[in-house]
């Protein structure tokens, strides 16, 4: 039995090393548009053009959403750990006044 674990474990540590390659989005998601907290509109394809070369993390929430109002400390001390890295917060809110009040409320 014990081998079986050790086994496991090499497995999993060789699977786990792998090197790490950039995601690829398709074209859809890419020329997808969002609004800004100035209202200005804006392609995801832009959001990352904007940020080339530097590690982005993707937070997408919602003001109704329990789980992402819960997970936004752990984001928030990643974001004071990790200060090199680009945020970019993208609400599931269907109106602008919901996701604004979110963000007001949640201080993200």
């Amino acid at each position: 039995m014990k081998k079986v674990y050790v086994i496991l474990l090499a497995l999993t540590a060789l699977f786990s090393c792998k090197s790490q390659e950039p995601t690829q989005f398709n074209e859809k998601a890419l020329n997808d548009t969002f609004v800004t907290l100035n209202g200005e509109n804006v392609t995801f394809q832009s959001i990352l053009n904007k940020h080339k070369g530097k590690t982005i993390v993707i937070d997408i929430w919602a003001s109704w959403c329990g789980d992402c109002i819960k997970g936004m400390p752990k984001v928030k001390a990643l974001q004071e750990n990790y200060k090199d890295a680009a945020y970019v917060f993208l609400s599931l809110d269907r109106g602008e006044d919901a996701w604004k009040k979110g963000i007001e409320k949640y201080n993200v």
